[in-house]
């Protein structure tokens, strides 16, 4: 279950992982940018020589007291540029196998944006995106299934702390692997076997991605608008998921995959924009 946790300093950047950690924050920030490009100037009107020449070359436009008199939610849903925004899209992909590696089961859905708190502290620069997490849940989540990134010391030892100490209901396992796609967006993928500590039958029904962060100030005054100094490479191993501000998707309920000691259950997030 997601519970509140508090965050460490943040170290000096650690060279070895800097190539990869900042691949994953320029593929993450700089989708978020063209995206945004893309609404904000779909919303901008069009300046006068370009809407003349844009009624030239169509149709002859209605007369422009009829015009004046349509309802503004009619001229918005006709123009159609503010209906465009950025979305944020997870396609989940579990698959369930028994120990002899034979498929048991196969599930996708579809999840979606959290909370947007994120993008706008990693557009301004007060924050720096670190570790990746998912978890899988039962429905009324007493049962958690943790997949960290390797290099996630600090996130590691976090969810550590909860499998070691409720091994009939939390497991762990350091198998989240990240990588940017061919068109702009991340793949999260990683796998797990239940323990034998479970109960017999586990059906996981709630799915979410976290991401750790390094503020450019304290904890609970990042409102002031410091800039975060610290780069992606070295805020991957020290961030945590502090709290519920650090879940990025989110599905609670709406798909059902039931699972047994000894099956491995593997995860594939595929989180796009547009």
């Amino acid at each position: 279950m997601r519970t509140v946790r508090f965050p460490s300093n943040c170290p000096a950047p650690h060279p070895r992982r800097h190539a990869l950690s900042s691949l994953r924050f320029a593929v993450l920030v700089g989708a978020l940018l063209v995206f945004a490009g893309k609404a904000v100037r779909a919303q901008l009107p069009m300046a006068p020589h370009a809407a003349a020449n844009a009624g030239a070359a169509s149709a002859p436009a209605a007369p422009a007291a009829a015009a004046a008199q349509k309802p503004a939610a009619q001229a918005r849903e006709e123009g159609g540029g503010t209906h465009e925004g950025i979305k944020v899209h997870g396609h989940w992909v579990i698959e369930v196998r028994s120990p002899d590696g034979s498929l048991v089961r196969h599930a996708e859905f579809e999840n979606s944006l959290f909370s947007g708190q994120m993008l706008y502290a990693f557009l301004g620069g007060t924050e720096t995106p670190g570790a990746w997490t998912v978890q899988l849940e039962d429905g009324a989540e007493q049962y958690v299934l943790y997949l960290d990134e390797p290099s996630a010391t600090a996130q590691i030892a976090s969810d550590a702390g909860f499998c070691t100490n409720s091994p009939s209901t939390e497991a762990c396992a350091r198998s989240l692997a990240v990588a940017a796609t061919a068109s702009g967006g991340l793949t999260l993928s990683g796998s797990i076997t239940i323990p034998g500590t479970f109960p017999v039958t586990v059906t996981l029904a709630s799915a979410v991605t976290s991401l750790g962060y390094c503020p450019g100030d304290t904890y609970g005054a990042q409102l002031s608008g410091a800039l975060s100094t610290v780069s992606p490479s070295s805020c991957l191993p020290v961030s945590t998921d502090l709290n519920i501000s650090n879940t990025f998707t989110e599905r609670l309920q709406g798909f059902a995959v039931p699972v047994s000691p000894g099956q491995t259950v593997s995860a594939t997030v595929t989180i796009t924009f547009s």
